[in-house]
């Protein structure tokens, strides 16, 4: 029941900057792969797309960047952006 009353929370967010604008065109977000938030992200999105068909929503994974064996920060090969345009 907890989860649920914070997964409501963020929906009231979202809808009262939804109420404040003109007319949304989109959204931009910044999602953690590498946790349980990536899950919440996409029920959230799931919900913002059902609110705002007409919406591009933009999402952008990120990932904690990887070590190799000398200590030096490896370029992250597992970057990726996902673009949806919502149909009416």
């Amino acid at each position: 029941l907890r989860k649920d009353n914070k997964f409501e929370e963020i929906l009231e967010s979202i809808r009262f900057f939804m109420e404040e604008c003109d007319q949304v065109q989109g959204f931009q977000c910044l999602i953690d792969v590498d946790s349980g938030y990536g899950g919440l992200a996409e029920k959230v999105l799931q919900h913002v797309k059902d609110e705002a068909r007409s919406a591009i929503i933009v999402g952008l994974g990120l990932s904690a960047p990887e070590n190799d064996l000398s200590g030096k920060r490896a370029s992250n090969d597992h970057s990726h952006a996902s673009f949806q345009r919502s149909r009416r």
